[in-house]
């Protein structure tokens, strides 16, 4: 098992990625951000934001499509069907009754039936089903069919038997469960040691579980006869009396190396392989490294004869890394700008197509320039014989007292900009305004009172003094109308209680809109600068779909050339 390729493309943590379709990957992260990978050739083939933070995806191909689709659940009470090539969302599945954050969701296909039925559990121990097929899927919204509350408060995985799809596992922190899954009636229940928790399972055959805690540890049970739908004496103890008279068996522990485990895994991975009796059950750590065991199962289904634990790899990514020791655009740069000082680091980058030009900003304030293709050919070539070869011309531009956090070539966006011109916002509160054909600071933006985050470019169509403008946001939820021609803010907006989401414009009736994260608007006048009005509720969601949405967001990491430098976030593709 070694490492095949390292995709950068994420602003923030890596929360949840899944298989979406023949070669392709979907991940998402901790600030809304979606991927869609290529594993041919490993390029984004599209890219999105959202308000809400997926923490787990499910790919399916519907029949009645012929797309695939992603099922996303996270922090928000439903479940997001979006379309797996452009990740835009189909439609949600929405509850009724107690609607709360959904833990965890399965699909379940039944061979007789051509619907489609899921079923979730939410935060607070609520069973939904919804049942998914041409007549129901008709607008953008799908109620529940039916719900139910049982006994799982803060489940981890709900998985149905895929050899009959009549019981279900349910895993909780405290214990795990079996259900029946037509009538959802409890027929056994397990519960950990008191120095550890359950944090996920699946079913090996019809009677045998695999559940993992996180101690690493990884636990084989036979089902008792009541929770197997191939016994006669399957659904006779349940509720209550399936807790006290029907118990599972412990079969196998499979431990892990105490030597190895530092901290607590963060995923386990079970998948069955070509053959049907045997299972790779993979468990990467906190550390980045991955333990895996082959389990084969000898016999008829439901029976362990005989269960092979060979971990194969156990080595972390960073000493994988650390032996190949690749070279780095900005290898020659950082060492000469931050030295060998782990706090320092390149903070955002921004590729200018036209003139063939990185910027990166730097964490100590400078922001440095290197010409893309001699950098990358020296880069190459002195990797093939082992010289440092010439090193490429650079320029530095100065003029932050803190780290950079955006940068923007507001030509790359709109013709109407002077192709000179560069912004970078700075963690010191300022706005520089750069003319790179001379490298010298042209003038100081200081009108926010917070770390300036990202940039927003107006519309075409709105007035002259706007069309050479700039909108800047910073963490304590000012927005700043920054003229570059004029070298003044046109309107400063710093009355906001809560952070800033969204900026949108009206131009006809000269107004910018704000949108912040408790859902009110901000109405703003751009001749005078002054706030008009505030509206909330679904006042402010009319508003905000009125307004003009041809605004373009410049996210912190500059990235909106199409050919993203980010610095946080990476999805690891492992060849086995």
């Amino acid at each position: 098992m070694t490492p095949k390729m390292l995709l950068y493309g994420h602003t923030g943590s890596i929360s949840c990625v899944t298989a979406a379709g023949p070669n392709r990957l979907a991940s998402a992260d901790d600030n809304g951000g979606l991927c869609l990978w290529d594993t041919l050739d490993y390029q984004c083939l599209a890219s999105g934001e959202s308000s809400q933070i997926h923490t787990a995806m499910k790919a399916h191909k519907f029949e009645e499509k012929d797309f695939y689709t992603l099922l996303c659940n996270g922090h928000y009470p439903e479940i997001n069907i979006l379309n797996a090539d452009n990740l835009q969302v189909i439609y949600s599945l929405v509850a009724r009754v107690h609607p709360d954050w959904i833990n965890a969701f399965c699909l379940l296909t039944p061979k007789k039936q051509q619907d489609n039925i899921i079923l979730a559990v939410t935060n607070s121990g609520t069973i939904k089903m919804w049942t998914l097929n041409t007549q129901t899927v008709r607008s953008s919204h799908v109620y529940e069919d039916e719900s139910k509350q049982i006994r799982c408060i803060d489940a981890k995985v709900i998985q149905s038997c895929i050899y009959n799809q009549r019981t279900l596992l349910i895993v909780c922190a405290k214990n795990w469960q079996i259900y029946d899954a037509g009538e959802f009636s409890l027929l056994c229940s397990e519960v950990p040691s008191s120095n550890t928790q359950w944090v996920g399972g699946q079913f090996i055959s019809i009677d045998t579980v695999m559940i993992w805690s996180c101690s690493g540890h990884a636990y084989l049970y036979r089902l008792p006869p009541n929770s197997n739908p191939d016994h006669m004496e399957y659904h006779q103890l349940v509720g209550t009396r399936a807790l006290q008279h029907a118990s599972p068996i412990l079969c196998h522990v499979i431990e892990p190396n105490p030597t190895v485990i530092a901290s607590s895994p963060s995923v386990f991975l079970c998948e069955r392989l070509n053959s049907a009796v045997n299972y790779l059950l993979l468990r990467v750590d906190a550390d980045s490294s991955i333990h895996n065991w082959n389990i084969n199962r000898e016999g008829p289904v439901g029976s362990i004869s005989k269960l092979d634990e060979s971990g194969v790899h156990s080595r972390p990514f960073r000493s994988l890394w650390e032996e190949v020791n690749p070279a780095g655009l900005l290898d020659h740069v950082l060492e000469s700008h931050l030295g060998e000082s782990d706090n320092e680091y390149v903070t955002c980058s921004l590729y200018i197509a036209s003139s063939g030009r990185l910027l990166s900003g730097l964490s100590n304030g400078d922001i440095v320039i290197i010409p893309i293709l001699h950098t990358i050919r020296n880069v190459l070539f002195s990797a093939l014989d082992g010289t440092k070869g010439n090193q490429p011309i650079y320029r530095t531009l100065r003029g932050h007292k803190a780290r950079v956090n955006s940068l923007l070539y507001p030509h790359s966006v709109s013709s109407r900009y002077n192709s000179n011109h560069l912004l970078s916002g700075g963690s010191d509160f300022s706005v520089c305004l750069w003319d790179l054909s001379q490298g010298h600071l042209v003038h100081v933006f200081a009108v926010h009172a917070g770390q300036v985050m990202n940039f927003y470019i107006p519309p075409p169509n709105c007035n002259n003094r706007v069309l050479s403008c700039v909108c800047s946001v910073a963490n304590d939820h000012s927005v700043a109308l920054l003229s570059l021609k004029e070298k003044r803010p046109l309107v400063f907006a710093s009355r906001h209680m809560f952070p800033v989401m969204d900026i949108k414009w009206k131009p006809v009736e000269d107004f910018m809109v704000i949108s912040c994260s408790d859902s009110t608007a901000y109405v703003w006048q751009m001749e005078t600068g002054l706030l008009d009005r505030v509206v909330h509720g679904v006042t402010a969601v009319e508003i905000l779909k009125a307004c003009d949405n041809t605004n373009l967001k410049i996210s912190s990491a500059g990235s909106h050339t199409g050919t993203p430098f980010f610095t946080l976030g990476e999805v690891i593709i492992v060849s086995l």
